[in-house]
């Protein structure tokens, strides 16, 4: 599954050039990838509401979310604290943050514990040390929520500032940091005996799928952690691994890179929150090791299960056909 999305406008200066450019439609960045007959949302539904679909309840599981203190991540931990786990685990490198996140959830859902770690999800040290104390404490992880990831892409590969080590950051975040978070879930795992039943979701972007000027760095490493969960699934495949693109979200880094710009319509943070709350879900399995749209409607894709597996769709590959006919 590969989409060329033609990015011209994002090196227009002139936001009115820009909005030009795609026509005055608000919903042209999620137009560019609608699966037909999908309805597309921007704001959560009841089908992915933990408070009104009892199936997506989390009791007696313990759940890790990564990149937890603020925009996504915060809606992620918010909304599977409302499942009612037995454990939540949130990760940043921001402790102050996670520990008001910490309250917050406490005075909402006094039952389910609550542990704040500072991690680096890049630093095998971090990583190491905190899953020890998971699994002092809880064992091993049910499900772990991956939304460590950043975007410091402004220029051309080639430009002058073009800088290596910016550059290169974003595949130890997103590719590094995965491969971290990934090796610790499966190895708790492992040593709980927990042999089938696990899910872990990949936050990732619909830059994985695309060629976009000046993106190089965060599209490359996003679409290589999309083939990393793609592996894990066939490396464990009673276990359940799934890239989840949440939308465009109002966060820091749309901020940064002034999305604001094109006129487009944001996505609510709950929508990919309810949606990674669906993906633990037994329905939800024909999915795995996919790369899933939050704002295409579960629901609706549910009636598309024949086709999506019968096809092969939504994974990585090659627009063509290969190989020895038989």
């Amino acid at each position: 599954m590969t989409t060329t999305y033609d990015f011209v406008a994002a090196k227009l200066a002139d936001p009115a050039g820009a909005q030009a450019f795609f026509g005055g439609n608000p919903d042209a960045w999620i137009d560019s990838h609608h699966f037909p007959g999908v309805r597309d949302t921007h704001e959560a539904y009841p089908f992915i509401d933990p408070t009104q679909n009892k199936a997506l309840s989390q009791e007696d599981k313990v759940v890790l979310v990564a990149g937890a203190s603020k925009g996504i991540g915060r809606a992620i931990a918010l909304a599977f604290a409302k499942a009612h786990p037995k454990a939540l685990i949130l990760w940043a490198r921001n402790l102050g943050q996670l520990e008001e996140l910490q309250k917050e959830i406490k005075i909402t859902c006094p039952a389910t514990e609550v542990l704040v770690q500072r991690v680096d999800v890049t630093s095998e040290g971090d990583v190491t040390s905190a899953l020890k104390k998971v699994k002092e404490n809880f064992g091993a992880i049910d499900i772990a929520i991956n939304n460590a990831g950043n975007n410091a892409c402004k220029t051309n590969l080639g430009d002058k500032d073009s800088d290596l080590q910016t550059w290169w950051s974003h595949f130890d975040l997103h590719v590094k940091g995965l491969f971290l978070l990934a090796r610790g879930f499966l190895q708790l795992l492992a040593d709980a005996d927990k042999s089938s039943g696990a899910t872990l979701i990949n936050i990732t972007s619909s830059a994985s799928i695309g060629v976009i000027p000046t993106q190089s760095a965060y599209s490359a490493s996003k679409h290589a952690a999309d083939r990393v969960i793609e592996t894990l699934t066939l490396e464990y495949p009673t276990h359940t691994f799934y890239s989840l693109h949440p939308g465009v979200v109002d966060t820091d880094i749309t901020r940064a890179h002034n999305v604001s710009q094109f006129g487009w319509n944001f996505d609510a943070p709950d929508l990919s929150a309810g949606v990674a709350l669906w993906l633990t879900t037994p329905d939800a399995t024909f999915l795995k090791g996919r790369w899933i749209s939050a704002n295409w409607r579960v629901d609706d894709l549910l009636a598309k299960r024949d086709e999506i597996e019968g096809r092969g769709l939504l994974k990585g590959g090659i627009n063509a056909r290969l190989g020895v006919e038989k």
